[in-house]
């Protein structure tokens, strides 16, 4: 008779029960686990694609046309300068301009991205205020000569298309 294979069958029975029991627990836990976070990364990536869906239509569909008019209208500003040279007086009725331009895209446009983001806003305003300063800089420096057809292209177009580019990377960025 062997006595001692009972207790230890059953003890080894009981062990693989709990084991089993602990093992269920565990994945039970788990698969909780999983659905909650897939479900949180679920609704982040609902969130961003209306944002995102919110901009397209309400600001880009309908004023993305204001953006590219502002960089048309500085070009033509601008123009006059690398024709001839111009007066202290003729350079400030153009810097004069060329703010106006960019008073009308704010309002038209910039201004728009506070309801969406603020940052893209930031960066949108930093971009068009850095050329507008830019040109008004190499303007009145008196050592460029924008009369000059390629420095003209190397200092003013470059300028405006970087910007531009600069401005079009941040939109595309933020829908990304």
């Amino acid at each position: 008779m062997d006595c001692t294979s009972t207790t230890n069958a059953f003890t080894l029975d009981n062990f693989d029960k709990v084991a089993n029991i602990i093992i269920a627990i565990f994945t039970l836990l788990f698969s909780i686990y999983i659905y909650y976070v897939t479900n949180k990364k679920e609704k982040e990536k609902n969130s961003k694609d209306r944002k995102t869906d919110s901009l397209k239509t309400i600001i880009l569909e309908h004023n993305l046309k204001n953006l590219f008019s502002f960089y048309e209208n500085v070009i033509n500003i601008m123009q006059p300068i690398s024709e001839r040279s111009h007066s202290d007086d003729e350079k400030e009725d153009i810097n004069d301009n060329l703010q106006n331009t960019l008073k009308q895209l704010r309002l038209e446009f910039t201004d728009l991205f506070l309801a969406v983001d603020k940052k893209l806003y930031d960066c949108i305003k930093d971009s068009t205020d850095l050329l507008i300063d830019d040109l008004t800089n190499k303007m009145f420096d008196d050592g460029i000569n924008l009369s000059h057809k390629p420095k003209f292209e190397e200092e003013i177009t470059a300028s405006i298309s970087k910007s531009k580019t600069e401005t079009v990377k941040y939109l595309y960025e933020f829908n990304s």
